[in-house]
């Protein structure tokens, strides 16, 4: 009986246990769920842009249009969006363009939904993966940490726009690196490989700009030319047939990054020239100061020191460790040069996730390089287990902070009731919390095509001040086209504009609403609320 006992607990210790695969992708959805429901409703002035862009540029391709909003270029979002929304007006056989431009919240937590599946997925995905090629669940699982480097990419991943594919893509990116590693790699399989990486970098490309440098990665891998060929090609081919949806607005997104890149200023703002030296060198250093990337980047270059120590001394190196970990640094360097002339946390998700791969595999070369005694497989699943266990809750109590900043931000802007002021003109500016201010700025953005819809579903007192591009002159507008702002107040009792703070608009204020005295101590946390014969409850000032 013993000996059957023994037999039975040996056999339960070396299942796989795949189960455990599922623990994290199980912890990101439902902290995906939590953030959402605390961040409220897609229209708020912090969390409509561009959520609203994607939905209608979607609606867009459903109706056989181009998409209007192709800066990013966000491609694969569109069609994503266009996709899912077929498929639920196919099987709920509702009609989905005017039930979407209806009820526009009900489809984006529908389309929120779908990414946080996709990503949870693709998480298991990696785990397995991860277990398989490094042949315990430690390194696996940290591999699955790739999401929660930064709680910048868990703040963008429930909300479908661009950020949330790259989540995705990045985790296939690395799951695609872990394959790398398997022991006698054919050419082949090497070149199938190549073909993947292909693929998932054409699907970037196609999705934002500012994660090209990501094709510095399967470089660093292949390290053949042949498969480096095949990705080459394959990726040029990729970002093709992604891009296709948008074929016909390929000269307005050619414009618009010839814009970008002539212009010392973020997004084609500022002077001509390329970039601002100060301003750039300033932007760079900021982004490097993150600890997602700082850490791995600076434990990067003490493994690669130690490589090469080691490497000069005829000690045994472990080559395929240092190739990741070089090519993740090229990676994250080359996104930091991309995006520090317009420093914007989030468009470095990528490199954040990337941290993961970095930290696991310049901790590997640490580990080989340090004494046998210390060596045990005892030693380094107690060590890694500890920290493991300790990223998570410091995890988790950071998620919790962010909740609650998410909810303040919410809060703020729910406090105010845009109602209360039915009688009055109510204009607003970006970014401004109200439904009907973020049905205008996406239909504007996406090319106006259902203004006319939009406009039987809102009163006719609301108006908005559009200072979006800054090329061109500040101007107040409606459904119809532009308007004097001072025929306006003088056509209604009342007047409320609600925004966040924008130079812009106050100087159009200050031009052509003069001697028009407004009140600001209605405002709400970032935005601006100003009003005019009336008070913060919208009963009339006497």
């Amino acid at each position: 009986m013993i000996d059957r006992n023994m037999i039975a607990l040996r056999a339960f210790k070396q299942r796989p246990h795949y189960w455990i695969a599922l623990l994290l992708p199980i912890y990101f959805a439902i902290f995906q769920l939590y953030l959402r429901s605390q961040a409220g409703a897609f229209w708020q002035w912090n969390l409509l842009d561009p959520s609203y862009f994607y939905l209608f540029d979607g609606l867009n391709l459903l109706n056989g249009d181009t998409p209007g909003h192709v800066y990013h270029p966000g491609v694969t979002v569109h069609a994503f969006n266009a996709i899912l929304i077929w498929l639920h007006e196919l099987i709920t056989s509702d009609h989905a363009l005017p039930i979407a431009l209806l009820e526009p919240e009900r489809y984006l937590y529908f389309l929120s939904d779908a990414v946080i599946i996709l990503n949870s997925l693709a998480l298991v995905f990696v785990g397995l993966i991860g277990h398989r090629i490094l042949g315990t669940w430690l390194p696996a699982l940290i591999c699955q940490l790739a999401p929660f480097t930064s709680s910048i990419i868990l703040k963008h991943a429930f909300l479908p726009k661009p950020e949330a594919l790259l989540v995705f893509s990045t985790i296939v990116i690395i799951s695609l690196s872990l394959l790398t590693l398997r022991d006698g790699l054919s050419s082949s399989f090497r070149d199938r490989l190549g073909i993947g990486f292909g693929i998932i970098l054409g699907f970037i490309f196609a999705t934002k700009v500012t994660a090209a440098p990501m094709f510095l990665l399967p470089l660093f891998l292949l390290r053949k030319v042949r498969p480096i060929l095949i990705f080459s090609g394959v990726t040029i081919v990729s970002f093709a047939l992604f891009f296709l949806p948008a074929w016909g607005a390929a000269e307005q997104y050619l414009d618009w990054l010839i814009r970008v890149l002539s212009a010392s200023g973020p997004y084609g703002s500022g002077s001509k020239g390329t970039v601002d030296v100060e301003k750039y060198f300033s932007g760079f250093v900021k982004i490097l100061k993150r600890p997602s990337l700082k850490i791995p980047m600076v434990l990067a270059l003490l493994a690669v020191g130690l490589t090469a120590w080691r490497s000069w001394n005829g000690w045994k190196i472990e080559v395929k460790d240092i190739w990741i970990v070089l090519g993740v640094s090229a990676v994250q360097l080359g996104q930091t040069i991309v995006v520090a002339k317009q420093p914007t946390a989030f468009y470095m998700i990528p490199s954040y996730m990337l941290a993961s791969l970095s930290l696991l595999f310049s901790i590997r070369i640490f580990w080989h390089a340090t004494p046998h005694l210390w060596r045990s497989m005892r030693a380094a699943s107690t060590i890694g287990s500890l920290l493991f266990a300790g990223f998570i809750a410091a995890q988790t109590w950071g998620l919790s902070k962010l909740a609650g900043q998410l909810e303040m931000v919410k809060n703020n802007s729910m406090s105010f009731d845009n109602n209360a002021f039915k009688d009055c003109a109510r204009i607003y500016n970006y970014a401004a919390s109200s439904p009907v201010f973020a049905a205008y700025l996406a239909d504007y953005v996406t090319g106006t095509r259902f203004s006319g819809e939009l406009k039987r579903q809102f009163s006719e007192n609301e108006f908005w001040i559009d200072d979006w591009w800054d090329w061109e002159s500040v101007r107040l507008k409606n459904w119809d086209g532009e308007h004097d702002i001072m025929s306006v107040i003088d056509r209604y009792p009342c007047v409320l504009i609600r925004g966040t703070r924008r130079g812009r608009v106050s100087e159009y204020l200050k031009t052509h609403a003069k001697g028009i005295k407004f009140n600001t101590h209605c405002s709400k946390g970032a935005e601006i609320i100003r009003t005019y014969a009336v008070d913060c409850s919208g009963r009339p000032i006497k």
